[in-house]
C-alpha cells in the first residue's frame, strides 16, 4: 500500500511538473506580449503627439489661407464697385451719343422731306442740332474726366484693362 501510495504521488507530482511546465511557458509569453504591449503604447503615444502637431500646423495655415481670401475679397469689392461705376457712365454717355445721333437723323430727315421749307434754313438747324449734340458730347466728356480724377481705383482699372488689351 505503501508502494501505491508513492506510485500515485509521484504520478502527481509528474503531473503537477508538466503543468507548472505549461504555466511557465504561458507566464513567459505574457511577459514578452506585455514587453511589445508598452512598445505600441509608446509608438501610439508618438503618433498621437505628430498628429496634434500637425493639426496645429494645419489651423495656422488654414488662418492664413482665410486672411488671404479675405484680403482677395476685399480687393474684389472694390473692383466691383468701379466696374458699376464705369458701366453706369459708360451707359449714360452711349446714351447721350444716340440722342444725339437722332437730333441729327431727325433734321437730315426734316431739311430732306420739307419741299417747301428753305434749303438754307434747315441746313442751319441741321448744323445748330449737330453743334448742340457736339456741345453736350463735350461737356458729358469734361464731367466723365472729372469723375476719372477722383477716382483713383478707377484710374487703376483703366490701366488694368490697357495692360489686358
Amino acid at each position: 500500500m505503501s508502494i501505491t501510495l508513492n506510485i500515485i504521488i509521484a504520478v502527481l507530482l509528474v503531473f503537477t511538473i508538466g503543468y507548472c511546465s505549461i504555466l511557465y511557458k504561458r507566464l513567459s509569453d505574457l511577459r514578452r506580449d506585455r514587453n511589445e504591449l508598452e512598445k505600441l503604447a509608446a509608438t501610439f503615444n508618438e503618433a498621437t503627439e505628430r498628429a496634434e502637431a500637425s493639426i496645429l500646423k494645419l489651423h495656422s495655415a488654414t488662418e492664413t489661407i482665410v486672411a488671404s481670401l479675405q484680403y482677395g475679397i476685399t480687393e474684389a469689392s472694390g473692383k466691383i464697385d468701379d466696374l458699376k461705376y464705369l458701366v453706369e457712365r459708360g451707359e449714360a454717355t452711349a446714351d447721350l451719343l444716340e440722342g444725339a445721333v437722332r437730333g441729327i437723323e431727325k433734321n437730315r430727315n426734316a431739311v430732306s422731306g420739307s419741299e417747301g421749307m428753305d434749303g438754307l434754313s434747315g441746313a442751319a438747324t441741321a448744323v445748330g442740332a449737330g453743334e448742340k449734340a457736339a456741345s453736350e458730347a463735350k461737356a458729358e466728356k469734361a464731367q466723365m474726366d472729372k469723375a476719372k480724377e477722383k477716382s483713383e481705383a478707377a484710374a487703376e482699372l483703366f490701366k488694368a484693362l490697357q495692360a489686358v488689351r
